[in-house]
């Protein structure tokens, strides 16, 4: 029997491309992030997965401003709490979708701004 071992932003990015929304995207770059205390990215390449990628040197810095948004925010978890139904996002809300939109388009510049990102929790 083979076993494969992977951490999971790899096995999620695998299924995402096996099956998901980077399934139909066999040419091209794909970027997919995994969104948690820490950003995980893993890209493909024409349907192949690139090795060596890193973007520690920039996942740290995710890792900071995540920190410092709890501590002005007070809240634990990934994210604040979104907005309900048809009401205004919080200013926690709004800073975090703002930090963790620089962060993505800083991963997706070093990635060689690919054709498709897919993020998931």
């Amino acid at each position: 029997d083979n076993v494969a071992v992977m951490i999971h932003t790899e096995a999620a990015a695998y299924a995402e491309m096996l099956c998901g929304a980077g399934a139909s995207s066999k040419s091209g770059k794909v970027l997919i992030l995994t969104v948690g205390k820490n950003l995980g990215a893993v890209v493909y390449e024409d349907g192949q997965k690139v090795r060596g990628f890193d973007v520690s040197h920039l996942t740290w810095q995710w890792e900071l401003e995540l920190t410092e948004l709890q501590k002005r925010f007070s809240f634990s978890e990934i994210s604040p709490p979104p907005p309900e139904n048809g009401s205004e996002p919080g200013e926690g809300w709004v800073s975090w979708t703002e930090s963790l939109g620089k962060m993505v388009g800083k991963i997706s510049q070093h990635a060689g701004d690919p054709g498709q990102v897919i993020i998931m929790p």
